[in-house]
């Protein structure tokens, strides 16, 4: 898949560091949660979802541009089940084109932003950081 919290390819990958940013009550805590069931735990405490676009493919090492065979995980029954889901926020350009092939925008507002792989060092890890902090404030305060 293009991004795993399970098994992610590369081990470097600094999603959850990103996320943890905006609410800084969590930084010691997440750092803390070795496993993926606490992670998730602490998400879904904050009504945030974290899916891959993906829900299977081929790919030889951890560079999205290798992905083959993908196939779209099954967001339309997903936000059957979640009416509430707004926006989707992609974790880099793959994910977003991936999703976008398969549903378009799904009537979602969807937000790319850049990828926290460090493969994808175009943009430093600080101004990442600020980017994603405020699409997630932003996607947060829509539901309020």
């Amino acid at each position: 898949t293009t991004y795993n919290l399970k098994n992610d390819a590369n081990t470097q990958n600094r999603a959850f560091d990103v996320y943890i940013m905006y609410d800084k009550a969590y930084v010691s805590l997440m750092k803390d949660f070795q496993n993926y069931e606490d992670k998730k735990q602490v998400l879904l405490a904050k009504s945030i979802g974290l899916w891959d676009a993906l829900a299977a493919c081929q790919r030889e090492g951890s560079l999205d541009g290798n992905i083959t065979e993908p196939t779209p995980n099954d967001f339309p029954t997903l936000f059957k089940k979640y009416p509430s889901v707004h926006t989707l926020l992609f974790n880099g350009q793959a994910a977003r084109n991936h999703f976008k092939r398969a549903f378009g925008d799904g009537g979602k507002i969807c937000v790319l932003l850049p990828s926290t792989s460090p493969a994808h060092a175009s943009r430093p890890y600080e101004e990442k950081k600020i980017l994603w902090k405020q699409s997630f404030l932003t996607a947060l305060n829509r539901s309020m």
